[in-house]
């Protein structure tokens, strides 16, 4: 009775001695859009993804982005989200953004062709908890959707 509860004991405590708790990374976070919405007034609502790819929360303080579209250049984003995103996990911001006049016309070409729209952000993620300033650069495209007129993703 004895040796097979030394065995179980033993097992235990070399099993709590090798399990490793989870560490603290903490990764450049990411911006990209997920949905572009052109409104009646011309504004374009944006709806900016905020990407956490460490393995803590990370509270987004401000958020500086340039916006291009087809090569050009529509605008600039200034946000203070104020936000935690959890370990792994994405939030979703929104922003109004009044594009430049020569972003307009490649906008209105991909709502009139239904072709994918090209875009580029560049620019920086300032966290306060973790605290860090990380440059970012993010390109893909965004595509019309079907029955949404002005509506990209």
């Amino acid at each position: 009775m004895r040796r097979p509860l030394l065995l179980l004991a033993f097992a235990a405590l070399l099993t709590a001695c090798s399990s490793d708790p989870v560490k603290k990374r903490v990764w450049p976070p990411q911006a990209s859009l997920q949905e572009v919405a052109v409104q009646d007034d011309g504004q374009w609502r944006l709806n900016l993804r905020l990407q956490n790819f460490s393995t803590v929360a990370m509270r987004y303080d401000q958020v500086d982005l340039r916006l291009e579209v087809a090569g050009i250049e529509a605008g600039r984003l200034s946000l203070r989200p104020g936000i935690s995103v959890g370990p792994g996990s994405a939030e979703i911001v929104e922003a109004l953004l009044t594009p430049a006049d020569a972003a307009r016309e490649p906008m209105d070409a991909v709502l009139r062709t239904r072709n994918g729209l090209r875009y580029r952000l560049v620019g920086r993620i300032v966290s306060g908890d973790p605290r860090g300033n990380y440059d970012i650069e993010f390109a893909s495209a965004l595509n019309p959707v079907p029955g949404l007129d002005g509506v990209l993703r």
